[in-house]
C-alpha cells in the first residue's frame, strides 16, 4: 500500500472513529505524520487552501501565542491566524519560548480540527486553512471587530465611560451568544468554549454578533445516557487554569472538575457587561480580576453589582441565574435562548444610545 493510500485510510479510520466518539481530537498533532493526516483530512473535505494563494496584510492584534491578519484570499477579504513567530521577532530564544510555539502551533492545530466540523449561523465562519510551511487557517472577516474594542471606542465618541448599547442591540447580543452555546454543548460530542469573552465576540458591519475562538475549547465524550442530558458528566482531565481571569467561574480557578456551565457563568458576566457598559467586578478592590480570583481561593463568591438601571428584571434575574454559585444550578445554554427570547423588544430608544 502506498503512503498516500496508507494516509487516506487513516484519515477515514480517525474520521469514523470522531463520529462514534473517540477522543482522537485531544491527541497532539504536530509531528509530520499527524500533518500529513490533517492534510488529507483537509483535502477530503475541500478546505485544504494552497499558501500562495494567500496574501497577508495588515495585522489587526497579537498575543503570545498567536497573530491574527486581514488577507486576501482570491479576492476576498478574509482573516488569517496563524502561530506568533517567536523566531523572528527579535526577542532571545530561551527554551520556555519554544516550548510556548509549541503549544500556540498544537492550540492551532486543535482549533482548525474544531471549526472545520461547526456550521451555525451564531459562529464564526471558517473558510479553509493552509498546511504548507506556513501553518494558518482562514475565517470570514466581521468589519464590526470585537465587541470589548467596540464598546470601548463608544465609550470615546460618546464621551460616556458607561456606554452601552440599546436595549434591543443588547438583547439580540445575548440571544446569540446563548444560541451560539446551545449549539455547542448540544453537539454530539458537546464542545465547552472555556474562554468565552467580549474579545472573542465578533460583529458584522450590522452588529451581527458570532463566536469566534476555540483554541481552548474542550471536545467532551458524547452523553452518555439520555441524550437530552442538560448536565455534562466531567471528564476524568478536566482540570482549571483556562480562560481569561475576569469571565473565569470560580470552579476553575479552583481547579475543580467542571462541566459546560463554566460557559453559561462566563455568558452571564458578559451579559452583566453588555447591559451595564461596566466591567463587571469595576467596583471590587480597584477593578482588579486577580482579586476575584483570590477571593474564589478563600471560598468567597463575589458578584458583580446589580442596579435596577441593567436592562429588565427579566434580563437582570438571567444574569443572576446564570452565576449561581452551584454549578448544577445555572441553566442550560438552550434555557437562557428561550428566556432571552420571551423579553418584550423595546419599541424606542429608551434604553442606550442606538
Amino acid at each position: 500500500m502506498s503512503l498516500s493510500v496508507a494516509l487516506a485510510v487513516k484519515a477515514e479510520v480517525l474520521k469514523l472513529l470522531m463520529q462514534a466518539g473517540a477522543d482522537v481530537l485531544d491527541n497532539d498533532a504536530t509531528n509530520s505524520t499527524d500533518l500529513e493526516v490533517l492534510k488529507t483530512m483537509a483535502a477530503s473535505e475541500h478546505w485544504l487552501i494552497p499558501s500562495g494563494e494567500v496574501t497577508f496584510q495588515k495585522c489587526l492584534s497579537t498575543t503570545i501565542k498567536s497573530a491574527v491578519y486581514v488577507a486576501n484570499w482570491r479576492g476576498l477579504k478574509v482573516v488569517a491566524k496563524t502561530v506568533k513567530d517567536i523566531k523572528s521577532s527579535g526577542l532571545n530564544i530561551r527554551e520556555q519560548d519554544s516550548s510556548t510555539e509549541a503549544i500556540a502551533r498544537h492550540e492551532l492545530m486543535h482549533e482548525m480540527r474544531t471549526l472545520s466540523t461547526l456550521r451555525h449561523p451564531d459562529l464564526v465562519l471558517f473558510l479553509g486553512a493552509s498546511l504548507d510551511k506556513t501553518t494558518f487557517f482562514l475565517t470570514e472577516y466581521m468589519e464590526g471587530g470585537d465587541v470589548e474594542n467596540y464598546m470601548r471606542n463608544q465609550r470615546k465618541k460618546s464621551g460616556r465611560d458607561d456606554f452601552k448599547p440599546s436595549f434591543n442591540v443588547c438583547l439580540s447580543w445575548c440571544t446569540a451568544m446563548a444560541r451560539a452555546l446551545s449549539f455547542l454543548h448540544g453537539c454530539a460530542r458537546p464542545i465547552i468554549h472555556r474562554d468565552l469573552k467580549p474579545l472573542n465576540l465578533l460583529l458584522t458591519k450590522d452588529l451581527t454578533l458570532k463566536v469566534t475562538d476555540f483554541g481552548l475549547s474542550k471536545i467532551m465524550r458524547p452523553r452518555l445516557l439520555d441524550p437530552y442530558l442538560r448536565d455534562l458528566t466531567p471528564a476524568p482531565n478536566m482540570s482549571g487554569g483556562v480562560g481569561t481571569y475576569r469571565y473565569m467561574a470560580p470552579e476553575v480557578v479552583r481547579y475543580e472538575q467542571y462541566t459546560d456551565k463554566i460557559d453559561i457563568y462566563a455568558m452571564a458576566l458578559i451579559m452583566y457587561y453588555i447591559a451595564s457598559g461596566k466591567m463587571p467586578y469595576f467596583d471590587y478592590r480597584g477593578n482588579d480580576p486577580e482579586e476575584v480570583l483570590k477571593a474564589y481561593l478563600r471560598g468567597e463568591e463575589p458578584r458583580p453589582t446589580m442596579s435596577s438601571s441593567i436592562g429588565t428584571a427579566e434580563l437582570r434575574q438571567i444574569m443572576q441565574d446564570a452565576w449561581a454559585v452551584k454549578a448544577s444550578e445555572r441553566p442550560s445554554a438552550q434555557d437562557c435562548v428561550e428566556r432571552l427570547e420571551k423579553i418584550p423588544r423595546a419599541k424606542s430608544r429608551m434604553f442606550g444610545l442606538f
